[in-house]
C-alpha cells in the first residue's frame, strides 16, 4: 500500500491531488490557491474596479455559494461593497431549498440581498409557462424559456439595485461548453462576447463579470466540502432537458483522459478574441456593434423591435386566451 501523500508546499496531509500537474495540496494551501486563482481572474481581466458596488448571483447552488465566499473574503483587498440578487424562477420541489441556501449565505455574510421571482416580474413562474406551453407543440423547451427571463430579470433587479457589475458563478467547464457549442453550431463569432472584461454597451445594461472563469466546476465542488459550505445538491428538474447535456457529458468524459482541456479552450477562445483585435477592422466590434433598438411594450433593449421576452409574454397570453 503505498503512503498517503503529503502536501508539495507544506508536511500536512494532501486533501486534493490537482489533475493538471498532479500537485497534492492541503486544505490550507488548497484554499489559499482556489482564493488566489480567482484574485488573478479579477485583476487579470479587469472585472471591477475598487469602491465598486458589486451585485453577485445567489442560486443557492454551489457555484454562486462559493463565488460569495470567495468574494466576500476578498472584500477588503479589492475595496468592494457586495449585494446578493437571488431570482426564484418558480419551479416546484426545487427553488424554494435553493433560495433557502442563498438565504443563508446573505445572512452569514450580512449582505444586502434582493429576491425576486418570475411571477413578481413577468406575472408567471416558470412551472406555470411550462403547463401553459404544454397546450401546443411549439416551444421553445424549458431552458430557454428560462434562459431568457432570467437575462432579464437579474439585469433589472441588478439594475434597480444600483451596482456597477453583476457577477455570476459560471465556471470552467461552463465556459469551455459555450466555447464548443458555439462551434459546433456555426456560430464562432459568438466567441466574440466572451471577452471577460466587462463593458458598458448600454446604460440599461449591468456589466456581467465571471470570476469562476478559469476554476475547474471539480474544484468549485470541493472547495464547499472541505469548508462546510451549505448548498442546494438537488439538480433542476428541467435540467435534462438541457442541450448542452451531450456535450458536458463528453467533455467530462475527455477532461478525465487531458484534464487540461477546459482551461485550453477558454485559451483558445481568449486568443482569438485578441487576433480578432488586431485586424484593421476589428470582428469583436463589427460583432458587438449591432442596432440596438428599445422595445415599444417594455421599453427595454432589443436588437429589433419586440423584445424575446416581451414575444414570450405575448405567447403565453395567447396561449392562456385559446
Amino acid at each position: 500500500m503505498s503512503s498517503p501523500k503529503t502536501c508539495h508546499k507544506c508536511s500536512q496531509p494532501a486533501c486534493y491531488i490537482r489533475p493538471h500537474g498532479k500537485l497534492p495540496l492541503c486544505l490550507t494551501h488548497f484554499n489559499e490557491s482556489f482564493v488566489r486563482r480567482v484574485k488573478k481572474t479579477i485583476l487579470d481581466n479587469n472585472l471591477f474596479k475598487r469602491n465598486e458596488r458589486i451585485a453577485v448571483g445567489v442560486s443557492g447552488g454551489k457555484d454562486s455559494i462559493a463565488l460569495l465566499t470567495v468574494l466576500h473574503e476578498l472584500k477588503k483587498d479589492l475595496s468592494s461593497e457586495l449585494v446578493v440578487i437571488t431570482i426564484d424562477e418558480g419551479i416546484a420541489n426545487y427553488r424554494e431549498d435553493s433560495v433557502k441556501y442563498a438565504k443563508l449565505a446573505a445572512e452569514k455574510f450580512d449582505l444586502e440581498h434582493h429576491i425576486y421571482s418570475f411571477k413578481d416580474l413577468f406575472g408567471y413562474s416558470l412551472d406555470e409557462i411550462i403547463a401553459i406551453d404544454a397546450k401546443t407543440e411549439r416551444s421553445l423547451g424549458a431552458c430557454s424559456f428560462c434562459g431568457i427571463l432570467r437575462r432579464r430579470a437579474l439585469n433589472v433587479v441588478a439594475r434597480e439595485a444600483g451596482v456597477n457589475v453583476l457577477c455570476t458563478g459560471h465556471n470552467q467547464d461552463d465556459e469551455a461548453q459555450t466555447v464548443i457549442m458555439n462551434v459546433l453550431r456555426g456560430e464562432v463569432l459568438r466567441i466574440m462576447r466572451s471577452n471577460p472584461t466587462p463593458n458598458k454597451k448600454h446604460r440599461s445594461l449591468i456589466p456581467r463579470a465571471k470570476p469562476f472563469r478559469r476554476t475547474p466546476e471539480e474544484e468549485i465542488v470541493l472547495y464547499c466540502v472541505l469548508n462546510d459550505l451549505p448548498y442546494q445538491e438537488v439538480s433542476c428538474s428541467y435540467a435534462v432537458e438541457a442541450s448542452r447535456g451531450p456535450l458536458r457529458d463528453f467533455m467530462l468524459d475527455y477532461q478525465n483522459m487531458y484534464p487540461s482541456t477546459g482551461m485550453n479552450v477558454i485559451s483558445s477562445a481568449d486568443k482569438i478574441l485578441e487576433l480578432a483585435t488586431q485586424l484593421k477592422e476589428p470582428l469583436n466590434n463589427k460583432y458587438s456593434k449591432r442596432k440596438i433598438d428599445t422595445c415599444p411594450e417594455c421599453g427595454e433593449i432589443s436588437s429589433s423591435g419586440q423584445c424575446k421576452v416581451c414575444e414570450v409574454i405575448s405567447y403565453l397570453k395567447e396561449k392562456e386566451e385559446s
